[in-house]
């Protein structure tokens, strides 16, 4: 269970009423500690990311002595009372520790996928524990202050699309692919990509709900199977990432769903009719080629990515280049001054020993006991 302590204010509450009031705001002057059902203790420190129904915070696992070391914790928004958004970090923490149970070392391409280390639930909200990860794709630009190169886009393009196919793989739908939902490692992995979100994460055999922002949901066809929907999902994405002007209904705010649908069509059908026009402007030949095979009925991911590895050896570039925010001068500064590696290593072997102590006792909870304690 869920534990948050908290001091006493200065407004003079008695310790049950003040208690009453914890909550896990973006701004905390006074330490919160949550503990989980593992009674490890964790320091909220602050808010990273705030969505609509959780909130990302950085905390601090403590260790003893003094000593602690860097997470994430996603917890449950205290306002969410009704509809999907109540069952989506349950579904996200009982599908994560099933992939570790049972495909992490099974599949390739398991690490674009962070594991689980620890979680924790009352009547009130749910979290887990997860690595710390740097920015989403929509940060990253942002801190940046500019767009990507077309070679980073093709190779972070190839790597959502190999996180995509792995979970395609055991029978799984994102069913939420968009640029902010993957995020770069942090130190030695900047260069890897992970996928995040799996609040909505469903089977084939559901029938899933698309994403709520139009622009990255799949054409409106139910003749066209749930795969090749989510490929749509992910081909959109890729065209925000090596130009977000060249999908068209970008370039115009407050543009009805309606009106995204159709330039979607017009999308479309300017790589059939191979007119330069239509969004498809300014990205390379090998992209057109992925929207007109997208068009057919029978292709596979595979097809896609041959197109992406084409592009790169066309303007030789190797997958294993430097990024452009690995060139930046704050990157390589911090590339210069490395951590203690003993401390390092102490911190690795915690993080793996609490995913260990998780996994040995875990019973998935049912749906019927989360609606319960919601």
């Amino acid at each position: 269970m869920v534990a948050a302590e908290k001091a006493k204010s200065r407004s003079g509450l008695s310790s049950k009423e003040n208690k009453e009031k914890v909550k896990l705001p973006e701004e905390q002057e006074e330490k919160v500690i949550v503990k989980s059902k593992k009674r490890a203790s964790y320091e909220v420190v602050k808010s990273i990311a705030v969505g609509t129904s959780s909130t990302v915070y950085l905390v601090h696992k403590l260790l003893g002595k003094g000593s602690f070391v860097k997470m994430a914790m996603k917890a449950e928004n205290e306002d969410i009372k009704s509809g999907q958004a109540v069952f989506a970090l349950a579904n996200e923490i009982r599908f994560l520790v099933e992939f570790q149970k049972r495909w992490r070392d099974q599949v390739r391409d398991s690490d674009h996928l962070q594991p689980i280390c620890d979680f924790g639930y009352s009547k009130k909200y749910k979290f887990m524990i997860v690595p710390l990860l740097g920015p989403n794709l929509d940060q990253l630009r942002d801190e940046m202050k500019s767009e990507f190169s077309s070679p980073t886009a093709a190779r972070l393009s190839l790597q959502a699309l190999d996180a995509i196919s792995m979970l395609h793989s055991i029978g799984m739908l994102h069913t939420r692919v968009e640029p902010s939902h993957f995020c770069i490692g942090t130190e030695h992995r900047r260069n890897l990509l992970y996928l995040v979100g799996f609040g909505h994460i469903t089977t084939f055999s559901n029938n899933p709900t698309w994403n709520r922002k139009t622009q990255y949901a799949p054409r409106a066809f139910a003749s066209r199977n749930s795969i090749h929907m989510e490929l749509e999902c992910w081909f959109f994405t890729m065209l925000d990432l090596f130009d977000r002007t060249s999908l068209p209904w970008n370039k115009f705010k407050n543009m009805s769903s309606e009106t995204i649908e159709e330039r979607k069509l017009l999308l479309f059908a300017s790589a059939i009719s191979n007119c330069r026009g239509g969004g498809l402007s300014n990205v390379p030949p090998e992209v057109r080629t992925i929207c007109a095979i997208m068009n057919k009925h029978n292709y596979r991911a595979a097809d896609l990515r041959f197109q992406l590895i084409k592009y790169l050896n066309r303007i030789s570039v190797s997958l294993t280049s430097p990024y452009e925010w690995e060139l930046s001068d704050e990157y390589r500064a911090s590339k210069k001054t490395k951590p203690d590696a003993k401390t390092y290593e102490k911190n690795v072997q915690n993080i793996a020993k609490c995913t260990v102590d998780l996994l040995k006792d875990y019973v998935p909870p049912s749906r019927k006991k989360d609606e319960s304690k919601d």
